[in-house]
Formats: C-alpha cells, sequence, structure tokens
C-alpha cells in the first residue's frame, strides 16, 4: 500500500471487519484520519458529460483536441486537469497496430523436379565474382 487511496481503503475495510475505532485503523494503516475522513465529490459532473458528448462524436479526438472544443463553448481549464479528467473517464484514443497484414494468401512458389542450380566462385587477381547458371535438364 503506497497510495493514500490504498491505504484509506484499507483503513475502512480494518473498520469494517474488524469492529475498531477509526484513529486505530488509521495508525494500523499508517494513514493520516482526515484522508480516512473525507469524501471526495466528483468534480465538473457537467464538464464530464460535455466530454463523453464530444468523444462520443468525435471518436478520434484526443484531449487537447476535445479542450479546444470544450473552449469553444465556453469552458476554460488546465491542461492538467483536462488530462486527468479525460483519462478518469476512459476516453483515450485506442492505438492500432503497426504492423500491416497481407489481405490475401500467396501461393507456394513452384518447385519442378528437374530444376539444376549451379554457383561457381570464380577468382582472380582483379576480380571476385560469383556466377549462379540455372537451368532445366532436358
Amino acid at each position: 500500500m503506497t497510495t493514500p487511496q490504498d491505504k484509506r481503503k484499507a483503513a475502512i475495510k480494518a473498520i469494517e471487519r474488524n469492529e475498531i475505532s477509526q484513529a486505530r485503523a488509521c495508525r494500523l494503516v499508517s494513514v493520516d484520519p482526515k484522508t480516512v475522513r473525507a469524501v471526495r465529490e466528483p468534480d465538473n459532473p457537467d464538464i464530464r458529460a460535455k466530454m463523453r458528448e464530444i468523444a462520443w462524436q468525435r471518436r478520434r479526438f484526443g484531449y487537447r483536441r476535445i479542450g479546444l472544443m470544450l473552449e469553444r463553448e465556453g469552458i476554460t481549464m488546465n491542461h492538467k486537469k483536462l488530462r486527468r479528467i479525460y483519462g478518469e473517464e476512459c476516453l483515450s484514443v485506442k492505438r492500432g497496430r503497426g504492423c500491416k497484414k497481407a489481405l490475401v494468401t500467396r501461393a507456394p512458389m513452384l518447385k519442378l523436379p528437374d530444376h539444376r542450380s549451379d554457383r561457381a566462385l570464380i577468382l582472380s587477381q582483379t576480380v571476385l565474382a560469383m556466377a549462379i547458371v540455372s537451368g532445366y535438364l532436358q
């Protein structure tokens, strides 16, 4: 348990299950009692609803573009708050795969039984070459 939210949940569970006082549960979990008592209200429900509406209409818009749309309607806010609300509402644009797959299956190459392939390495003082001779036996 590292975050205050996790500690708060653990303290509430300890209070409910073991029927101990709030102060004792907070000491056990090492969290401030004010954190356990505080009930956070959802901030800006009207902005969240408007963001969901815009994201539903324009599915490919990210948080920056949605922020611009909200500014056009007269709703301005900090970009950090905008991104936090965007993430909490699970409005992120789904990323596609990077690789492309073949649309059609390819036919295998035909391999003839009488096919002959010769490779010869030609060495001389001036040229290093490799000659590939391919042909069919008749």
